[in-house]
């Protein structure tokens, strides 16, 4: 039988080799694939947002795939660079008219970014209204209940309400500055959000514009404390133009309007409060006089009657509710150190959930704060550890999370930690 086979392959050389090779391609073909993570929406969006194969296949395995972001950059496809082309008129400058404008995964608290040079660009994280919906709701959380028959004002902040409030918006504070990654569920596109993100984008435009355009762009008359802030003072001004411009057809649209503008500097502001600490106390200065310089923008549009008069006083009431409960922010917690010491106690069997959570954190939030936040956690629990049985645990459990996300890849913002540097 043997000496038959290989009679065979000697008549039939040519053949032999044809199928030989065929059967190398089908297997390669077979392997390549069930090497790649299975189509789902969720992978599909990370490969496309530059995630490795191996990556993504990892967290497929371990249950781990961000499931709520693709229908949150659903919700959003196209409108940006839609609204952009809408917006633009003939006479506009032709950097502004060809600059390429859309929404962009980047991992971490961004808002947006302008690029210049021969591929000029604006972007705008998709995420950001989620955290606009995130902060408009601890807002709203804030306000009295009312009823039409109730001769108390709509807009009044409720005391009571003000403490848990105050204590959501310290959670945010939290999340922006450990791990800049706030899982969500899908948003509404309330009137407010829409036109917070418009803001934020007709600033990014302002850069943009005054970058390139410096000479069209008056130089706003600034008092010697705001000089330092002259680039986001006058972009602000573009910004609220901008948006006033968009309206003035409808004044209707007014109040949501200026609510969304005040909405969209609380948010910045935040992310000013999250940084400033690392060199001095928290502050939002910039903020502050960035602010005031829209009221006086504004103030002057109401005596023209170009703006609604009521625009103001939202505008105004909007960042003062805010404002008020950022005075009474005391602590920001880890979400981190929560989420490490809570799961210490738990069986070992649920400690892959926690390392699902931080993976997470790590890849689509601020990759660097997170390690760092996380070697804090685990200097402070092996100081503690000798004393206190849940300091050890927690040591633990950081150490399997570390062994556990060697298997990724570093160039993908792997989970790597490197305890001794």
């Amino acid at each position: 039988m043997t000496s038959t086979f290989f009679l065979f392959v000697r008549r039939h050389a040519t053949l032999t080799i044809i199928f030989a090779i065929m059967l190398v391609v089908v297997i390669g073909y077979i392997s390549f694939h069930c090497l790649l993570p299975q189509r789902d929406s969720a992978s599909t969006y990370l490969l496309e947002s530059g995630f490795s194969n191996s990556t993504v296949r990892q967290l497929k395995k371990w249950d781990a795939l961000p499931t709520w972001m693709p229908p949150v950059v659903k919700a959003q496809e196209g409108w940006l660079s839609g609204f952009h082309q809408n917006l633009t008129r003939p006479e506009w400058p032709d950097c502004i008219k060809e600059i390429s404008v859309n929404t962009r995964f980047q991992p971490g608290f961004r808002l947006g970014e302008s690029t210049y040079g021969g591929a000029s660009e604006i972007y705008i994280s998709p995420f950001i209204p989620t955290y606009l919906e995130t902060l408009l709701s601890i807002i709203d959380g804030s306000l009295a209940d009312f009823s039409p028959d109730d001769s108390t004002p709509i807009s009044q902040a409720n005391p009571a309400k003000v403490a848990a409030a105050t204590r959501e918006l310290e959670s945010l504070i939290g999340v922006i500055e450990t791990t800049g990654y706030l899982q969500t569920k899908e948003f509404q596109w309330r009137p407010a959000i829409q036109f917070a993100t418009r803001f934020i984008y007709y600033h990014e435009l302002g850069h943009k514009l005054a970058c390139d355009n410096d000479s069209l762009i008056p130089e706003p008359d600034l008092y010697p404390e705001e000089s330092a802030y002259a680039e986001e003072i006058a972009t602000d001004q573009i910004a609220l133009a901008l948006l006033e411009l968009e309206i003035r057809n409808n004044q209707d649209l007014s109040i949501a309007a200026h609510s969304g503008a005040a909405l969209a500097m609380a948010l910045m502001s935040l992310k000013e409060f999250s940084q400033s600490y690392k060199k001095d106390k928290r502050s939002i200065k910039a903020a502050i006089h960035r602010v005031r310089r829209l009221e006086y923008w504004i103030k002057k549009s109401v005596n023209l009657k170009e703006t609604h008069p009521q625009a103001l006083e939202q505008f105004r009431f909007f960042w003062q509710l805010f404002h008020n409960l950022l005075k009474h922010v005391r602590d920001i917690p880890s979400p981190l150190f929560s989420l490490v010491y809570k799961a210490a106690d738990r069986p070992k069997t649920d400690w892959a959930v926690v390392r699902n959570e931080i993976v997470k954190s790590c890849l689509f939030g601020n990759h660097e704060a997170v390690i760092k936040n996380l070697r804090d956690i685990r200097m402070a629990a092996i100081e503690q550890a000798d004393k206190f049985p849940r300091a050890k645990r927690a040591v633990q459990l950081l150490n399997y999370i570390k062994d556990e996300t060697e298997v990724l890849e570093p160039g993908d913002r792997g989970c790597i930690f490197h305890w001794d540097h």
